[in-house]
């Protein structure tokens, strides 16, 4: 899969800052689904180790983000990635897999949905609900006629 889908209709366009998006997927929305997702591959960092100890009580996510989860995404988790990966993500975005899945979770139009490439590193896989793909450069809608 070089490709994935969206819609700017559900939540608005222009949100793809890392800091920003995973700072609120952490902070506001409690979302661990990114902590679980990257805690294999941060296993030998500071960072994936203190995710490890973690039981995802509503006191342990608080205890890890501290007082300013944008703080904790971009001096600890954004660095630890990089650390383990060698990407330097930027820019985040969640991607379907499947035009369909956009239409199904998101009650998107054809018309409304939107192709992209596929990031740099994965982020959290929510299946049919979509993955959040990490990038380095901004990413940009795919118009056609265009290469992947």
């Amino acid at each position: 899969m070089n490709i994935g889908y969206r819609t700017e209709s559900a939540y608005g366009e222009g949100y793809v800052d890392a800091v920003s998006v995973l700072a609120h997927e952490l902070g506001e929305l409690g979302n661990v689904d990114v902590l679980d997702t990257l805690q294999p591959v941060l296993a030998q960092t500071d960072v994936g180790q203190r995710i490890a100890a973690t039981m995802w009580e509503d006191d342990d996510l608080d205890a890890l983000l501290g007082d300013d989860p944008e703080a904790f995404v971009a001096n600890e988790l954004l660095p630890a990635i990089k650390q383990a990966t060698g990407v330097d993500v930027k820019y985040v975005l969640w991607l379907c897999v499947d035009k369909d899945d956009v239409m199904e979770y998101y009650n998107a139009t054809l018309d409304d949905i939107d192709t992209y490439p596929v990031g740099d590193v994965v982020l959290s896989d929510l299946g049919h609900e979509g993955i959040l793909w990490g990038y380095t450069s901004r990413p940009e809608p795919i118009k056609d006629g265009d290469s992947v």
